[in-house]
C-alpha cells in the first residue's frame, strides 16, 4: 500500500509509451529482415505450355548467374506459372542485402518479355505461401464484370507506384476445351430355337 502512487505512476507511463508507440512506431506486423533468400513468381501467356515456357530458361538462369552473391537457385515452370528462388551466400561473405539484390534481379527479370515476374523476400513469420499482399474482390456479378473491375482496380496499383508486382487469379482467358462424349446403343439380334 505505500508504493500505491508509484505503481501508479508507472502503469500510467505504460499506458502512455503503448499510445506513443502505436501512433509513431512503424505499422508492420513484422519488420523486415534479410533471410539470405529470394522466392521469384511470375506467369506467362495463359495458352502457355511448358515448351513455350523452357525458351525463357536460358535467359532467366543468366540473370541468376550474373548474381555474384548467388550460391544456388532453383526454377519450377507449372504452365502458365514460373516459381523459383534464389539462395545467397552468408551476410559475412556479401556488402549488398538481400533487398538491394531482389530489387536488381527483378528490374532484370521485368526485362523478360513474355513473362511477367516478381523477386521478392519471403516473410519472416510463417504463414501462407505466396505474395505477401493479397486483395480479394468479390461480386454478386457476372466473371465478365468481376474482371473488368480486377483490371481497373490492377490499373490503379500499377500506377501508383508503390508496388512491384500485382497479378490477378481470375483467368477468365484460359483455354478451354469442351469434350461431348457420344455413346451408342448397340443390339444384337438373338436367333434361337424353339
Amino acid at each position: 500500500m505505500r508504493l500505491q502512487g508509484t505503481v501508479l505512476a508507472a502503469a500510467l507511463v505504460m499506458l502512455g509509451s503503448t499510445w506513443f508507440f502505436t501512433t509513431h512506431g512503424r505499422h508492420e506486423l513484422s519488420l523486415r529482415e534479410d533471410t539470405g533468400s529470394l522466392e521469384i513468381s511470375g506467369s506467362g501467356a495463359p495458352n502457355s505450355t511448358a515448351d513455350a515456357l523452357a525458351r525463357y530458361e536460358p535467359a532467366i538462369s543468366a540473370i541468376y548467374d550474373a548474381v555474384p552473391e548467388a550460391r544456388h537457385y532453383y526454377h519450377v515452370d507449372e504452365a502458365p506459372n514460373v516459381e523459383g528462388g534464389l539462395d545467397l551466400v552468408d551476410w559475412g561473405k556479401r556488402s549488398r542485402s538481400v533487398f538491394t539484390i531482389g530489387d536488381e534481379v527483378e528490374d532484370k527479370l521485368s526485362r523478360v518479355a513474355g513473362l511477367d515476374m516478381a523477386a521478392y523476400v519471403p516473410p519472416y513469420l510463417p504463414g501462407a505461401d505466396g505474395l505477401p499482399i493479397r486483395f480479394v474482390l468479390q461480386s454478386a456479378g457476372s466473371f465478365q464484370q468481376l474482371g473488368a473491375v480486377f483490371d481497373a482496380f490492377l490499373a490503379r496499383v500499377r500506377a501508383s507506384g508503390l508496388f512491384a508486382y500485382a497479378e490477378k487469379d481470375l483467368k477468365i482467358d484460359q483455354p478451354q476445351t469442351i469434350a461431348t462424349v457420344l455413346s451408342r446403343a448397340v443390339t444384337r439380334a438373338s436367333s434361337g430355337a424353339t
